[in-house]
């Protein structure tokens, strides 16, 4: 009977203690999962990536945020996944472009708003192979004077309208962007400039 009474008495105690263990292993758990989800909540405020991409109900990428290349850039795509509108940095100069919608086998005609050296706010229109055509921009070196250029198939300018000083100029380049004529009105007075290859004046 003692005997079966010290068995019943430490299978008690064996009892309290799984007990004992059980409620502390449970804390524990509790404990870990609150600090789990404080965690998680913490971080979502900071996601890290290389690419946003934004799709459509069906399926198609609409939206691009990344660095392409060591530019960053953000760009909206139409239904055919060519963008017509991208924001992007390059070298600290900030530089917005609108695409005109073709089909995808064709490249697209776009303009460009950008700053260049100076800095220089220009707005740029390009044609189908990427090459500026047309050109307004504000030259700082020249009293943020306006100049609207026309440019050839290769880029260069062929013929630049300026009014620097309230004093308009119509300057005409040749090869290699050497001036060749420039018809301006200085203090009133019309004046017509002629130049050699070597931008040498022949004729004023």
């Amino acid at each position: 009977m003692k005997e079966l009474e010290e068995r019943l008495r430490h299978l008690e105690k064996q009892v309290t203690r799984l007990k004992i263990l059980s409620t502390m292993l449970a804390l524990l758990l509790a404990s870990l999962f609150i600090l789990g989800a404080t965690s998680t909540k913490e971080t979502a405020k900071v996601i890290e990536a290389e690419t946003f991409i934004v799709k459509d109900a069906q399926g198609r990428k609409r939206v691009l945020m990344g660095i392409l290349g060591e530019v960053p850039c953000l760009a909206f795509l139409n239904e055919m996944g060519k963008s017509q509108i991208s924001v992007a940095l390059v070298k600290d100069a900030p530089s917005i472009s609108l695409y005109y919608a073709t089909p995808s086998s064709t490249k697209a005609p776009h303009l460009a708003i950008s700053f260049g050296v100076g800095p220089s706010p220009a707005l740029t229109f390009f044609d189908t192979s990427g090459t500026p055509r047309l050109s307004l921009r504000l030259a700082p070196d020249r009293g943020w004077s306006p100049a609207l250029g026309l440019h050839n198939t290769k880029g260069q300018p062929t013929m630049v309208l300026t009014a620097n000083s309230d004093e308009p100029a119509l300057m005409l380049f040749g090869d290699q962007m050497v001036p060749g004529s420039i018809l301006s009105i200085h203090e009133g007075i019309p004046r017509l400039d002629l130049y050699d290859f070597y931008s040498k004046a022949q004729v004023s």
